[in-house]
């Protein structure tokens, strides 16, 4: 989210509202974690006795992943959708380093980072065929940024 708000200040309109697609592109993602988790549950490794938990974490679902969906969605998003590689290619790097380093601390399993791949692309297709919808919501979104940024408030 850091880089969504340092890129929110240094980029145009068109480019707010690739930010904030990809932002919901990644609330999305969210969404189909926790109706997949109502549906399914899947231990953690830790909770089976599977390796080494190296960061403590709650004993609940493992399938998917919250951290990976939202960093596939937003990533995925600004480079198959939004067509900014730069930003999107940087996402990603940090999502798979993310996705790597969860499954190493014991707190994930590698088909959970596969499912939050899944879900990341399906929510970033589900966005972008609504984004006529969403980026009428957009305009309002950076009409008020603009209007409190020339109020100096921002």
């Amino acid at each position: 989210m850091a880089l969504f708000v340092f890129l929110w200040f240094l980029t145009n309109e068109n480019r707010k509202n690739t930010l904030l697609l990809a932002a919901e592109a990644s609330v999305f993602g969210l969404v189909l974690n926790f109706a997949v988790t109502l549906l399914y549950f899947h231990p953690r490794p830790f909770m089976i006795g599977l390796g080494t938990t190296l960061i403590p974490h709650a004993p609940e679902t493992s399938f998917p992943s919250d951290h990976a969906t939202i960093l596939f969605s937003a990533s995925l998003y600004l480079l198959i959708f939004g067509r900014w590689a730069s930003a999107g290619a940087v996402l990603l790097a940090v999502a798979v380093l993310t996705s790597l380093g969860r499954v190493y601390c014991g707190i994930h399993f590698p088909f959970d980072m596969a499912g939050s791949l899944f879900l990341g692309i399906l929510s970033c297709i589900v966005v972008y065929r609504g984004r006529s919808l969403l980026e009428y919501i957009n305009r309002w979104i950076t009409g008020i940024h603009e209007k409190l940024a020339a109020w100096k408030v921002l």
